[in-house]
């Protein structure tokens, strides 16, 4: 089978998990003896083509006015609008993929994040009787900033900017053959607000190392509980939710390390307020060297992330977490992932989890299975497996 996928951004070009979970399913088909390209976009006014584990990778200059991605200062209000609005129906970006698809002639079209070509491009598939699967990683077709979270919060109601700018997004999402949510809540929040209504609906997990790897003992502190973060630092991953938290800790017998990057401005007005010489701030860090310092790792979200990657990396290492009853989060404990959820935002029920998990209590007496259910659904060979099934679903229909 040829499968084209199409995702914003591509290795060796990372901002989020998205874009890591696509790369490792693309090359994970090609693995299994399929055909892929894959379509995304770089910081660059010419297109480069090159193979990567297998895979034939476009990547494309974007079209519009500004890179969205790790810029040095967040762009004026108009220009972000400005942004939007072309995102909302990128004619120039979808003739390039067209053009891709004319020369690759691939069998199906996997979609994943859109942000940077825009659902233009489903008219072109349609435009050549191509099948349409797309996997939904975030919220960008229901909401801008793709997190449904706003002034601090989560959005229970989607605000007049996403209702104008998803518009399009809505329309043309009834041309979705086929579509995939990481969970479950990440889907029946798209159908909710009347998403792909004639479509075919899967949850298919992003792929996760496993089984689970012998646990990594704490090597660098002796008596002395560590509590992890990983991720990036901003306000909806709950950073300052964990950081008050801490001041409500006793003074000794805990550590708490902080690995990730956020705009400097934003991590050095964190580091002033809450200037703790039990928080160590490790900046950019390799998950194993990050795991290998703690003994819990906290993921206190504010908004619905659909399947947070950094929960199986820690219950992968056998390392327990604590998370918020939010999104997908939960979703792993039914699975068997070894931790406790917290009401999202709730600081002294936090503190309450993370007092207990110093004297080995709460969270820390729970035991993990052998084998739990998450790594069976996240299991490489499970996931294409459910995949192919779909694409193959959608060539005989």
């Amino acid at each position: 089978m040829k499968c084209c996928i199409i995702s914003t951004l591509y290795p060796p070009h990372i901002v989020g998990g998205a874009e890591k979970v696509t790369a490792r399913l693309a090359s994970a088909l090609v693995q299994a003896g399929h055909s892929v390209t894959v379509i995304s976009l770089h910081d660059s006014s010419e297109t480069k083509i090159e193979m990567v584990d297998g895979v034939r990778v476009y990547y494309l200059p974007i079209d519009n006015v500004y890179w969205p991605f790790k810029t040095a200062a967040k762009p004026s209000a108009l220009k972000r609008a400005i942004w939007h609005l072309i995102d909302m129906w990128n004619v120039k970006a979808a003739a390039r993929v067209g053009k891709i698809l004319d020369d690759e002639k691939p069998d199906i079209l996997h979609c994943n994040n859109l942000t940077g070509f825009s659902v233009a491009i489903w008219s072109e598939a349609k435009k050549r009787g191509l099948k349409i699967v797309h996997t939904l990683h975030d919220y960008s077709l229901l909401c801008p900033r793709g997190t449904l979270f706003k002034q601090g919060k989560m959005c229970e109601n989607r605000c007049g900017d996403c209702k104008v700018f998803s518009l399009p997004k809505f329309i043309a999402s009834q041309w979705v053959d086929h579509v995939v949510g990481v969970s479950h809540y990440v889907s029946g929040k798209h159908r909710q607000f009347g998403y792909f209504k004639d479509a075919k609906h899967d949850v298919i997990r992003n792929i996760c190392d496993g089984p689970s790897l012998p646990k990594i003992t704490n090597t660098t502190i002796e008596k002395v509980f560590a509590f992890g973060f990983i991720g990036r630092v901003e306000q909806e991953k709950g950073i300052e939710i964990l950081l008050q938290a801490t001041t409500l800790l006793p003074h000794d017998k805990w550590r708490l390390f902080i690995a990730g990057r956020g705009r400097d401005e934003y991590v050095a007005a964190l580091k002033a307020k809450y200037p703790n010489p039990n928080v160590e701030w490790l900046g950019f860090c390799k998950p194993d060297d990050f795991y290998s310092k703690i003994d819990l790792s906290i993921i206190p979200s504010l908004w619905p992330e659909p399947l947070p990657g950094v929960i199986p990396e820690a219950a992968g290492r056998n390392i327990p977490v604590i998370l918020s009853n939010i999104g997908g989060m939960p979703e792993y404990l039914q699975m068997g992932v070894r931790g406790i959820a917290v009401p999202v935002g709730d600081v002294q029920c936090l503190v309450n989890e993370m007092k207990a998990a110093i004297l080995g209590q709460g969270v820390m007496k729970s035991i993990q299975a052998k084998i739990s259910d998450w790594q069976q659904e996240m299991d490489e060979k499970t996931v294409v497996e459910r995949y192919v099934a779909c694409y193959q679903k959608q060539l005989s229909s």
